[in-house]
Formats: C-alpha cells, structure tokens, sequence
C-alpha cells in the first residue's frame, strides 16, 4: 500500500504566507499610527483652540478684580475635552515690552519667560495655575483677586488690577497679555514612547476701558 504524503506548500502558496507575513505588521502599524496621531492631533487642536478661548477671555477681563478668576474658569471650560491631570500648568504674565528691565519684559509675539515656566523668580509679574490646585469648584473669586485677605491669594505675582486698560495718558496704553498652555499627551500604545508635550502661546492686548 502507498504511503500518503502529506502536502507541501508550493509556488503562490508558499508566496502567500510569507507576504502575509510581512504584511501584518505592516497593516497594524500603520492603524496603530492612525489611532495616535489622530488622537494627538484632537489633543492639539484643543489645546490650541482653549489656549485662544482662554486669551480671549484674558482681553475681555482686562484689570477686573476677578480677571484671573475668569480666565481659570475658561481654561477650565476650553480645555474639557482633553485629561485634566495632563495638564502641566497655564500661565498668564506680562508680556508688554518696556526698556530697562532685561529679559523678562517680552513683548506681543514672543515667549514666556524662562523663569516664569521654572516658577524660579515672581519679578517677571506672571502666574501660574494647575488643575490640580486651581481648578477647585470650591475657589471664589476672592482667592484670585491678590487681597491681603482671605487666604489663598494666587495672583500676587501679577495683580490684574495693576495691568493697565487706558487708551491713553500716563497709565495708558493697554498691557499685553501672555498666555502660555503646557500639555502632556499620552499615547496609547506605546509604539512612540511613553508622552509628548504639547506647547501653545497665545499674546493678547487688554481691551481698553477708558480713555485716560
């Protein structure tokens, strides 16, 4: 009796399995790479649009008593859509250039300060505020307002009623307003690391409330 011979795999089917096999991996990268950059680029596009809802807010607010209040409140409210524990910090300085004072007086179109971002030095009149200690729903504005009283105080850094909002004349013309928004996006999978930080400035002038 013959013995059966258990079938090779020959000619395109032999083809078959090794292109499969170096396809797979191929095919699930690239759905893994269309998965985190689309996320990514959610990610950025929120903080990028939050960080232009929250100057907005910041040029409407001007030297209110609850400026900052306010703009908290807005980044609170524009930058719901990504994790609030990845948010590193949001600050808010001076960014109106004047001579004399080195390099923390910046003006509209640049960056923060690097003492401002490290939190090292208050002379560069900015603020800086963190979801985990600022986004409490229990805060007033009053914790915001730089009054010697209550306590906290959060914006004695930069007062908002010392920024100036008059079109003209010795306490004129309006301050620039920086707004610096620091992000930690995580990725899923891993494939291209553990995190990327995304970086968003926006500069903004306070809308003047009076002439003089």
């Amino acid at each position: 009796m013959a013995r059966s011979r258990a079938p090779r795999c020959r000619g395109e089917d032999g083809t078959a399995i090794v292109e499969a096999a170096i396809a797979t991996p191929v095919v699930f990268l690239l759905l893994f790479g269309v998965l985190e950059f689309g996320n990514l680029f959610f990610s950025y596009e929120t903080v990028t649009n939050g960080t232009t809802s929250i100057a907005r807010t910041a040029a409407i607010m001007g030297s209110g008593g609850a400026a900052d209040y306010e703009i908290v409140q807005a980044a609170k409210s524009s930058l719901a859509g990504v994790n609030k524990n990845q948010i590193q910090k949001v600050i808010i300085w001076d960014a109106t250039p004047r001579s004399g004072c080195g390099s923390s007086c910046v003006g509209a179109g640049s960056v923060v300060p690097t003492n401002c971002l490290s939190g090292s030095s208050a002379s560069d009149r900015c603020n800086t505020y963190t979801p985990a200690v600022h986004w409490d729903n229990s805060l007033t504005a009053a914790a915001f307002d730089c009054a010697p009283a209550p306590a906290p105080n959060y914006a004695t850094s930069w007062c908002p009623t010392t920024r100036k909002t008059a079109q003209t004349g010795a306490a004129g013309p309006p301050d620039y307003l920086g707004i610096y928004v620091e992000y930690q996006h995580n990725w899923i999978t891993g494939l291209f690391g553990s995190s990327i930080t995304i970086k968003e400035t926006k500069i903004t002038r306070l809308e003047p409330t009076s002439l003089l």
